[in-house]
């Protein structure tokens, strides 16, 4: 039978105890079929006293509790100083049992390899969301089916430990639950490329301009031009992407080497824009801290450092790398020159 009847039992409990309560959990499986008892108590004891019979042991399971607790003993007391581990604690509720294993740790160990490798973002994610469903189905295949363990990913997995703030961490709600920030994202990028197409964005540009005259003026407005970008359309990626498609020649004009333009766009761009309450990055995080962007902010000390560490560089022309290809071309020429 795919589906058994699923009861815990303590064994400890009641008069007569561990003996009467075995006796009974043997007849009634010996009686239903459907029937898969965890029979709870201390295991070495309820070992012996089962074997003085014959039952089908592949529908019962011991679980170790290794205190008992007395009838006299104040609530209180029992609670703050013998608590069940979570597994005990889950099949006395009748709940699914996750078991931990050292080979699970293959699931991780693969995401970190392939990053390591710099595979595709979207076929890492494939190729890890497949290793842990054939993980899950190995290690929890007592009680997690496939089709259980993809409608987890979908609708999330509900879990209760007895411990609200583990309870909170795991009953996440699965993907469907990320339908409102992915709602809010589309929505963003398709008023970022609107601002974009309508121009408003370049007429920023064209007035920044105006303003650069030196490279630590360049450096400065690729900042600004970030953070507004990030502000005004709400996409971290728009903030990284169109300040460095228009200000890339300017780069080249005052001769700064490529990877202070990067830089500056992450210092500013990437950064920033998981301090915005309006932006995508910023309302992804919030989602999943549970918390609000102003809440966190204070103490995002990298995200509102690092822009002004960026500034201190442009100002005081620290690690404001040059650009050297165009001096190489300069000593071909002169050499082909010489040679005629």
């Amino acid at each position: 039978m795919s589906e058994y009847i699923k009861v815990a039992v303590d064994a400890m409990g009641g008069d007569y105890a561990p003996q009467e309560p075995v006796k009974g959990v043997i007849d009634a499986l010996n009686e239903k079929p459907e029937l898969f008892v965890y029979l709870v108590g201390q295991e070495e004891v309820l070992k012996k006293e089962l074997e003085k019979y014959s039952y089908p042991k592949d529908r019962l399971e011991v679980v170790h509790a290794s205190e008992i607790i007395e009838t006299g003993e104040p609530p209180v007391h029992v609670r703050e100083l013998r608590r069940e581990p979570c597994p005990a604690a889950a099949r006395r509720q009748g709940g699914p049992v996750l078991h931990r294993r050292c080979v699970l740790l293959i699931v991780p160990a693969f995401v970190l390899v392939l990053a390591f490798l710099k595979v595709h973002p979207v076929v890492a994610l494939l190729g890890s969301s497949f290793l842990a469903i054939i993980m899950g189905i190995i290690t929890q295949g007592d009680h997690m089916d496939i089709i259980r363990i993809i409608d987890s990913m979908g609708i999330g997995f509900s879990a209760d430990t007895g411990v609200a703030e583990l309870d909170s961490l795991l009953n996440r709600g699965g993907i469907v639950s990320m339908m409102e920030v992915i709602a809010w994202t589309i929505l963003t990028l398709g008023m970022g490329n609107c601002l974009k197409e309508a121009g408003i964005l370049d007429a920023f540009l064209e007035k920044l301009l105006v303003l650069i005259k030196k490279p630590k003026h360049l450096v400065i407005a690729t900042l600004l031009f970030s953070l507004v970008t990030a502000c005004l359309t709400a996409s971290q990626y728009l903030a990284i992407m169109l300040p460095g498609l228009i200000l890339r020649d300017q780069y080249t004009k005052f001769k700064l080497d490529k990877r202070v333009l990067s830089r500056t766009l992450e210092d500013g761009g990437t950064m920033f824009s998981f301090l915005i309450p309006w932006d995508t990055a910023g309302i992804y995080t919030a989602s999943v801290l549970g918390i609000s962007t102003l809440t966190y902010a204070p103490y995002a000390f990298l995200l509102w450092i690092n822009p002004i560490i960026a500034a201190i560089y442009a100002l005081t022309g620290l690690f404001q790398f040059k650009d050297e290809s165009g001096a190489d071309e300069k000593i071909e020429e002169k050499a082909e020159k010489e040679e005629a």
